[in-house]
């Protein structure tokens, strides 16, 4: 009888282990599946921004950038590196600058440390006017067309001014983790 209630005892716990361990399995799973779903739903989250200075709704999430975002930053970007004095070209300058990914940087620093050196030895203020912004979102490239207004010497665009140049400019973009960088600034030749 000794023997029986041991064996009805080890049967027991047997049973009651198994069970325990169907417990862990589907919480396990569980676990598993809520953890899915969460990244899911940080990757695929869109926020929708409105900034005063831009012209529209645009919506961003981990994994994408809307044209609209697209367009709002390429202009904020053109405005900062064209749209500029003596004065102030190097705090502008250095507005692009957050918005660019590491290893474009050092290229891209020392271009626009010319171009400011430039406009300070020349006394050059310029003035970019957007004709046209093309946005190709699936590979977050954009391309921009318009003129540059220059004048030396003086603050104010037109008084000896300089003549107008027609310009069209390649920005291209990497989006990794909700964070939109600029990985190349090209100005496409006229023929292109």
């Amino acid at each position: 009888m000794d023997l029986k209630t041991k064996q009805n005892q080890l049967e027991a716990k047997r049973k009651e282990i198994i069970f325990l361990r169907l417990v862990v399995l589907i919480l396990s799973g569980t676990t598993l599946i809520l953890g899915l779903l969460v990244w899911y739903s940080i990757m695929h989250a869109k926020t929708i921004i409105v900034p005063a200075y831009f012209n529209q709704k645009a919506a961003i999430s981990e994994s994408a950038v809307s044209p609209a975002y697209l367009t709002d930053i390429t202009e904020s970007l053109i405005f900062d590196r064209y749209n500029v004095t003596p004065q102030d070209v190097d705090a502008m300058h250095s507005l692009l600058l957050p918005y660019v990914v590491p290893s474009f940087l050092p290229t891209f620093s020392k271009l626009l440390n010319e171009e400011a050196g430039d406009i300070k030895t020349q006394m050059l203020t310029a003035a970019f006017y957007i004709d046209n912004i093309s946005v190709d979102a699936n590979n977050l490239k954009v391309s921009v067309t318009g003129t540059l207004k220059e004048s030396s010497g003086m603050i104010s665009v037109g008084s000896n001014s300089l003549p107008d140049q027609q310009k069209t400019f390649l920005l291209q973009y990497q989006y990794t983790n909700g964070l939109l960088q600029l990985t190349n600034w090209i100005e496409v030749a006229k023929n292109e």
